[in-house]
């Protein structure tokens, strides 16, 4: 048979009042569960994000300063060669100039010698000597300052 009664609809009672509250807090955990959870993934994936970024830009710096170290630790296995050349000149100029000064020396034994045998005063032979060691001098400040540029 149809339903004949059209009198309002009445709610019958669906349980009790601590059933229900019990229902509304079980979803009110779920869906705070939920937020929580996804607010967490999101904190720890940014997180992460920024890790990496931070390692990727460690590793960038780490690779310019390695680049600059080899630079500089090229440039100065260049200046020891070039040190070490100069080095060697200047040991070859100090030779030079002793192999010049025993020259002048034996020069002026000569000299002195060749002076007395020919009658030549003793002081023009002093003159001579001090002009001697005069250009000595010199040519030995010049390899000095040679050496120290």
């Amino acid at each position: 048979m149809p339903n004949t009664d059209y009198s309002a609809l009445e709610c019958a009672p669906s349980g009790s009042r601590r059933a229900r509250w019990v229902y509304v807090m079980h979803q009110a955990i779920v869906i705070g569960g939920m937020l929580g959870g996804g607010m967490s993934v999101g904190y720890f994936a940014g997180v992460q994000t920024t890790r990496e970024d931070a390692n990727a830009e460690i590793e960038r710096l780490q690779g310019t300063h390695k680049q600059a170290l080899e630079v500089i630790a090229g440039r100065q296995a260049s200046t020891a060669v070039k040190l070490a050349a100069v080095a060697d000149t200047a040991a070859t100029a100090a030779e030079t100039a002793k192999d010049a000064a025993d020259t002048a020396a034996t020069a002026a034994t000569t000299a002195g010698k060749a002076a007395k045998a020919a009658g030549v005063p003793a002081a023009a032979l002093e003159n001579d000597r001090k002009a001697i060691n005069t250009t000595i001098t010199r040519a030995n400040q010049r390899i000095k300052e040679g050496g120290a540029r």
